[in-house]
């Protein structure tokens, strides 16, 4: 009997159906840059590092082993085959991010060293306007409209601060979305301002122009009933090399998308990123980079002074074995996510400029 109580307390299947929950809007993807991991002329790519083997470039410039194994897995052979490649593709073979920092470092030295003629480009920093993301509006309600949705900051490396501010550049903090309107009330949604990073610096420049915006994210479902309506998708914001800044005079964050109506509560608006601009941990000269040593281990503790056991294991968990592999992470790979602690990148920084302060054009 208690069963049949408990059974008939359970709502029918056929009423099931009929329960409608309204979508989440969509989200609203950023377009992926995708520079070569040393960037230079086309013309430079068949001469440079042709008679190379991947073999002799590894040994020579101190990538280890590993790398060199999973470079011949990958038919990575001469040198010169690894000027056409990008991070993502490194990534998806599953190189780590180290590895592919210190293949970056190893690269550079040897132009420097093999072909000094031979430019690396970087696109000349001008007058650019970054804004940060628009939060989407809140749906409308009958009796409470929809928080309108945040608006995120652009996230940009100090150096490129610098540089934008003397070349009269503009930067916006993000723009709260709007909220809906209802009977009784409405919120609107929050503006954040950006923040500073340090990144990478120019090295030779070639001119350029265009505009760059973030997804756009979709609407929400509107609510019927008691429902409220769907919450508007994420406009996700791009991310932008440092050394792809100069192609573009303007850089905009993604567009959070409108909450759906509601007939009693609105739909929250979808946040809208801002753009991250910019993310070395250090950046150098090409003057210093000269003068740095290649193959400076990280546990090199005479040369090298990380005083951060848990920091230092992480790292070669991730395949930085050099200081220079070290002068070509971003620092959105020293991340949480990863293991790391939110104070490592600062730590990694401070031991990195007391390294390179040996180096430095103004010392003898």
């Amino acid at each position: 009997m208690d069963q049949l109580r408990k059974a008939s307390a359970l709502p029918h299947h056929n009423s099931l159906k009929h329960i409608r929950v309204p979508a989440e809007g969509g989200e609203g993807q950023a377009p992926k840059l995708l520079p070569a991991i040393v960037w230079i002329e086309k013309e430079d790519q068949a001469s440079v590092g042709g008679k190379m083997t991947t073999d002799l470039f590894c040994k020579t410039y101190g990538l280890g082993d590993d790398i060199r194994r999973r470079l011949e897995k990958e038919g990575l052979d001469p040198v010169n085959s690894l000027f056409q490649l990008h991070d993502a593709e490194l990534l998806k073979w599953g190189f780590l991010t180290g590895s592919i920092a210190e293949i970056k470092w190893a690269l550079k030295k040897m132009l420097q060293k093999e072909h000094p003629h031979v430019c690396i480009i970087a696109p000349a920093i001008r007058a650019a306007k970054i804004e940060g993301g628009i939060g989407g509006a809140g749906g409308d309600g009958r009796e409470e409209g929809g928080k309108g949705g945040v608006g995120k900051g652009p996230d940009i490396d100090s150096d490129l601060l610098l540089l934008l501010r003397a070349k009269g550049g503009a930067i916006s903090g993000g723009t709260g979305g709007a909220g809906g309107a209802g009977r009784l009330r409405g919120t609107n949604g929050a503006g954040l301002e950006g923040s500073a990073r340090d990144g990478s610096r120019a090295v030779t420049v070639v001119q350029g122009g265009a505009l760059i915006s973030g997804g756009v994210g979709g609407k929400g479902g509107s609510g019927r009933e008691d429902m409220a309506g769907g919450k508007g998708g994420a406009g996700r914001g791009p991310i932008i090399p440092t050394l792809l800044v100069g192609l573009f005079t303007q850089i905009k964050g993604g567009i959070g998308g409108e909450g759906g109506d509601g007939e009693r509560v609105g739909g929250e608006g979808g946040d809208g990123d801002g753009p991250e601009v910019g993310t070395l941990v250090l950046s150098i000269t090409e003057e210093t980079r000269h003068k740095i040593p290649t193959k400076t281990l990280i546990d090199d503790s005479k040369n090298f002074e990380l005083n951060n056991a848990p920091l230092l294991k992480l790292l070669k968990q991730q395949g930085y074995r050099t200081v220079g592999g070290l002068l070509e992470c971003q620092r959105r790979n020293i991340s949480v996510e990863l293991g790391f602690k939110r104070g490592h990148p600062n730590v990694l920084k401070a031991a990195l400029v007391q390294f390179c302060s040996k180096y430095e054009s103004s010392k003898k």
